[in-house]
């Protein structure tokens, strides 16, 4: 499901093995410990792949791939509030994360594709 930059990976090894004497070895493995951590940054706008019961849709990244596989996330700030909104592909909100209360994530799911794919976006990206 997430994807790592591989050339940054095998250059931040390098760097590693360089500059602080490591092996090859422990330099890929630190390398890929760091890039598993580092959360991404949102910004303002952000096409999330649905998840559903832990799993993407399989058919995403093939010619049977269509917009009905994503949540479109977008800021919204205005009037001291700031929230994420969540957006299918008919472009209709189906939730918001409220910014100003915790990260909170209301919508009328309680589970289902909108709440496991929020949660993902929220652990996963810094806002």
């Amino acid at each position: 499901m997430k994807k790592y930059n591989l050339s940054k990976i095998m250059k931040r090894a390098w760097e590693l093995v360089k500059t602080a004497g490591m092996t090859i070895s422990s330099g890929l493995k630190k390398a890929w410990e760091e890039a598993k951590t580092v959360k991404m940054t949102f910004t303002k706008r952000a096409k999330i792949t649905k998840i559903e019961y832990g799993e993407t849709n399989p058919n995403i990244g093939t010619d049977r791939d269509d917009e009905s596989n994503y949540f479109v996330f977008n800021m919204w700030e205005k009037y001291g509030k700031k929230r994420i909104y969540i957006n299918d592909y008919k472009r209709r909100s189906v939730g918001y994360i409220d910014c100003d209360d915790n990260n909170k994530l209301v919508s009328e799911y309680s589970r289902g594709a909108v709440v496991e794919t929020a949660v993902w976006f929220r652990e996963n990206y810094t806002f």
